[in-house]
């Protein structure tokens, strides 16, 4: 009798940690995925500017050919692609501080007096400024890949000339930007979709390098406004870590 009784708690402290485990088990998985939902699973690509600048203003190149062979790969869940310009608000002045009056000179502003720094991508909310917090969009809505003729603003330049969400502006090639080497003479007129905000948190020489004066427009206005040129970085995000490793 003794032994039975013996023989059933071994038996009841086995099963017992059989459930403990499949109970840990179960709850290390479940506390993975939330973990993963949070983590950014993603890697760039970009080319190698010490040995090769890719365009006059060092800003690189990716062919469109070679992102579309990396984006059909299942394990992509999602993308974006990037290219930099510079673009003229023709007839409009730019935030300035007193330092980048200081350093506007008479050539300075008749070259990029009106000029931003313009960033086309096909999915802003994954763009660098709004995921690290620099950028915060605080009035309509992101840039998709579907968007054309869109764009996002600053608030401040938006509420210095008066405009508003769903208003149009012109912007204009500018022929004295280095990376517009085919010479393109458009203007691309655009809504705009949002307003983000966002400032500097050190010193700047330029107007262009405020944030006050940056914009993000949808990738096919902008590779429209430089007669289709190559992106400049390209970033993906895969489904689950695991993934990276194979």
């Amino acid at each position: 009798f003794f032994k039975s009784i013996v023989i059933f708690l071994i038996i009841l402290l086995m099963a017992s940690l059989s459930l403990v485990g499949l109970s840990i088990k179960g709850a290390t998985a479940k506390a993975s995925q939330e973990t993963f939902k949070n983590i950014t699973n993603s890697f760039s690509m970009q080319i190698n500017r010490r040995v090769n600048q890719g365009t006059p203003r060092g800003s690189g190149n990716i062919k469109g050919e070679d992102i579309k062979k990396i984006t059909e790969n299942k394990a992509i869940e999602s993308y974006v692609k990037r290219i930099n310009v510079i673009g003229d608000l023709t007839g409009y002045d730019l935030i300035e501080t007193p330092e980048t009056k200081k350093n506007l000179t008479a050539d300075r502003a008749k070259r990029f007096g009106s000029s931003l720094m313009i960033t086309g991508v096909n999915d802003s909310s994954k763009e660098d400024k709004f995921v690290s917090g620099s950028y915060k969009l605080v009035e309509g809505e992101h840039l998709t890949n579907d968007d054309k003729d869109k764009i996002l603003m600053h608030k401040d330049l938006a509420a210095k000339h008066g405009w508003k969400v769903g208003d149009k502006v012109k912007l204009d090639s500018n022929v004295y930007d280095a990376d517009n080497e085919k010479g393109a003479k458009e203007t691309v007129e655009v809504t705009i979709k949002g307003l983000f905000d966002g400032h500097n948190k050190s010193a700047v020489t330029y107007s262009q390098e405020l944030y006050e004066n940056t914009a993000i427009t949808d990738i096919h206005s902008l590779l429209r406004f430089l007669r289709n040129a190559n992106c400049t970085l390209f970033q993906s995000w895969k489904k689950q870590p695991k993934k990276c490793q194979e």
